[in-house]
């Protein structure tokens, strides 16, 4: 499945969908965009962190049916400082602790990066 391979290559060991998010993407009509697939698996590899990939951490729009939609709409989502954090460790521990290349994937400069460790934001 194209999907565990973007998961492998993204998140290498992380342990991949849960049952339930395999069949949000196997009932999704898809129009041939690789691309929406590998942003949105990036995407929710965030949101799980470590955990496997469930239907809430999916778009709405890949729910089987209304019920789940609805639940994914409501259900608790991590806040965007939340977000933030994750990806952030994401990439500390990706480039193996090295602050100068961490900053440069995030975008921020090294003292930026030190601030937000030193304070717990990220």
């Amino acid at each position: 499945m194209l999907a565990q391979h973007f998961i492998g290559r993204f998140h290498p060991g992380h342990p991949g969908l849960s049952q339930e998010a395999v069949r949000c993407l196997y009932g999704y009509a898809w129009h041939g965009n690789v691309r929406e697939l590998k942003n949105w698996m990036e995407f929710a590899l965030i949101l799980a962190g470590d955990e496997r990939i469930r239907p809430d951490h999916l778009p709405p729009a890949w729910a089987n049916d209304a019920e789940s939609t609805v639940d994914t709409i409501t259900s608790d989502l991590p806040s965007l400082k939340e977000v933030e954090a994750r990806y952030a460790r994401h990439v500390m521990a990706t480039t193996g602790g090295k602050r100068s290349e961490t900053a440069r994937i995030l975008g921020v400069s090294e003292v930026t990066l030190w601030r937000r460790l030193k304070s717990g934001a990220w």
